[in-house]
């Protein structure tokens, strides 16, 4: 397994290969919210059983119960009725809550942002203190060919559902 901390990485060739896993460290706050960059002078090559995995490492979902997730698209929040998906490419998933027959509550999803066909940024955290987190960016040059049999992983991670209540923090967005 290989962690890139500083953000770059620069190499004459990469073979990625038996089970192996090429990550970046975990992001804490939007202020290091950096791609990982692979600069690759010659072949690039991440085998069929390998991967490059940056799920979870974009912008973190919110800080209180009733907080909006981290990110240009957070999801929202409706306090102890949930919380909605975090956007990027697109719109987060709305939350939907009733109970017993109270008033139905609906949060709408995160907002959208980015360049949908060439995105650059990381996705964004979903609603509720226990949102998932956005995926994380990954950056590759590769001056000679680059053969990616293998998985590259920029999704957002689930929410944690709130097994007594019947409600959970919204999903964070892919990344990049």
């Amino acid at each position: 397994r290989l962690t890139v901390t500083g953000g770059r990485l620069k190499l004459g060739a990469l073979t990625v290969q038996e089970d192996a896993q090429l990550t970046s460290a975990f992001l804490t706050s939007p202020a290091n919210l950096t791609a990982t960059s692979l600069t690759v002078g010659g072949n690039l090559t991440l085998s069929a059983d390998s991967e490059m995995n940056l799920a979870g490492l974009g912008y973190g979902p919110a800080t209180t119960s009733n907080g909006k997730g981290q990110g240009p698209g957070g999801g929202n929040s409706g306090g102890n009725r949930g919380g909605s998906g975090g956007g990027h490419g697109g719109v987060g998933g709305a939350s939907q809550w009733a109970y017993f027959g109270s008033p139905y509550y609906e949060q709408a999803g995160g907002l959208a942002y980015d360049d949908l066909f060439a995105p650059t940024q990381a996705g964004s955290g979903g609603g509720q203190d226990v949102g998932g987190r956005g995926g994380g960016v990954v950056r590759l040059a590769v001056t000679g060919t680059a053969t990616i049999d293998g998985r590259v992983d920029a999704s957002g991670t689930n929410g944690i559902p709130h097994w007594q209540m019947g409600w959970g923090g919204g999903g964070g967005a892919g990344g990049s």
